[in-house]
Parts: structure tokens; C-alpha cells; sequence
């Protein structure tokens, strides 16, 4: 099926942008507040000041929230957008005071709705990272309202209303095809792609655009060689007393560098 990404718009009728810039602490100031939603560790992307819409996936940098407050938030520059190039001595694209900030995922005034279609596979292992993807979406501000995934990765779930802001497709290619195993045409993968097909049409025809996975995973920061550390949910504390003290050793308690024989 041939789809049309259609160019997002950067504002969505909120200036968001840079008010301040700390070079030697990597730090800059956004005019994001806690009552729009804000909230420490959200990541954002940058553009130039004068840009007027997203023309490439790659911009100029991203940042993430560290402190939130009532008039403005403290960002961290994250380090690709520090190692700036320069061209005939002048610094192209450091981060500046005025520049944009942009997600496509939160919106101050409601959550932002997507829906997920088909297989989403971040590093192209063959198995499908939905949950992942999902979990980057809600954790931005976002919220996914509908859910169509291949056969094994769960079920439909959700309705396609026209309050969806862009519904999210798999459109990069992996480097080595041949690698990956061509899915089984059985009864149940052939109703899928039928059921797929009906939903891009549906969403299509209510000019609902799309958001290709790259350019998602670009404008959250993505990075596929970092490990998204998972939620501590509980501790066995015997078995993390034999972990951290094998064969019955007691490490001193802290302070106590000489301990009695």
C-alpha cells in the first residue's frame, strides 16, 4: 500500500521553545511548566528557531526534563546534541536560545491518541516490541487508543475514532531482509492482513496522517544501543542476600573499614 507522510506540524498552537542555554553544564531552560504536564525525564527534539516544520527526521538535538516548575523546566542536553560541527569556524548546531522544542507525542491541553498498526520490530529480531513502543508513547504524554498487532503479539484492541492524532506504521527496512523469516500465510495472518488492510484504509479515508516508526523513535530520542532499564516491581531479600553475600560472607556495614577479627 502506498502511503503519503504528510509533513507534521511543529507548534500544534503551543510555543514551546528554549528561553536560556548553559553550555558549560549542558543545561537549557524551556518554557514548559508542570501545569501543561510536564515531567522530569520527558525527552524533546529540537529545531532551529527558524524552522516552520519538521523537513527531516534528524533534528537538531534533543533534550530531557530534569526539573519542572511552575514558570519553567531544566533540560538536559543529551550528549549527541553537544558534539556540534562547525563550519568555517562557526558552531552550526549547538542548541540556542529561541529554538523550538517539539514532540509529537504531548500536548499540554489532552494526551496526544495514536494507534499502532501492524508489526513494530525497534532492532529487527523478529519479535514484535509494541509493548516497548507503547510504553515510550504513555511515558511522553501520550496515549494509544487503538491497537491492531500481527497474530502472537496480543490482541486488537481500542476503536478508530477521529480523535487520533496519527497512527504509527512500520516504514524503515532492515539492513539484512534475508535474515528475518517470511511469516506463516496461515488462516489467522491472512485475516490479519485483511484486518490491516481495512484500518489503513479507514484511517486514511478520516485523514488521520501517519507517523512512520523511524521518525517516532527519532523525535523521542531513541537510542538502540542503550537498554531501556525495566520497573523494580519487588525484591526477594533472601535470594538478594546469597546474590550479594555468597557462601554466608557478611560485608561490613558502611563506615567500619577496619572490622574487628
Amino acid at each position: 500500500m502506498n502511503l503519503k507522510f504528510e509533513q507534521l506540524e511543529i507548534s500544534e498552537g503551543y510555543d514551546v521553545h528554549v528561553t536560556f542555554v548553559d553550555n558549560s553544564r549542558n543545561e537549557a531552560r524551556v518554557n514548559l511548566t508542570r501545569q501543561a504536564g510536564a515531567r522530569p525525564l520527558m525527552k524533546f527534539a529540537v529545531f532551529d528557531r527558524r524552522a516552520t516544520g519538521l523537513p527531516t527526521d534528524k533534528p537538531k538535538g534533543m533534550i530531557q526534563l530534569i526539573s519542572v516548575g511552575d514558570r519553567e523546566s531544566i533540560a538536559r542536553i543529551m550528549p549527541a546534541a553537544t558534539g556540534h560541527q562547525i563550519r568555517q569556524g562557526v558552531a552550526i548546531d549547538l542548541i540556542r536560545e529561541g529554538d523550538i522544542v517539539y514532540s509529537p507525542v504531548f500536548n499540554p491541553y489532552e494526551p496526544q491518541k495514536f494507534a499502532l498498526v501492524g508489526k513494530l520490530d525497534l532492532n529487527f529480531d523478529g519479535k514484535d516490541d509494541r509493548a516497548d513502543i507503547r510504553r515510550m508513547i504513555e511515558g511522553a504524554g501520550g496515549q494509544v487508543v487503538y491497537d491492531l498487532p500481527p497474530p502472537g503479539a496480543g490482541q486488537a484492541q481500542g476503536e478508530i475514532s477521529g480523535g487520533i492524532k496519527y497512527y504509527v506504521f512500520e516504514n524503515r527496512r532492515p539492513v539484512q531482509p534475508h535474515l528475518l523469516p517470511e511469516p506463516e500465510m496461515t488462516p489467522e495472518y491472512k485475516a490479519f492482513l485483511d484486518q490491516q488492510t481495512k484500518a489503513l484504509t479507514q484511517l486514511q479515508d478520516m485523514g488521520i496522517p501517519p507517523l512512520p516508526l523511524g521518525r517516532l523513535l527519532s523525535l523521542l530520542g531513541y537510542d538502540a544501543s542503550v537498554v531501556q532499564p525495566g520497573a523494580l516491581e519487588a525484591v526477594n531479600p533472601r535470594i538478594s542476600n546469597e546474590i550479594l553475600n555468597p557462601r554466608g560472607v557478611v560485608t561490613p556495614p558502611p563506615g567500619n573499614a577496619n572490622p574487628a577479627p
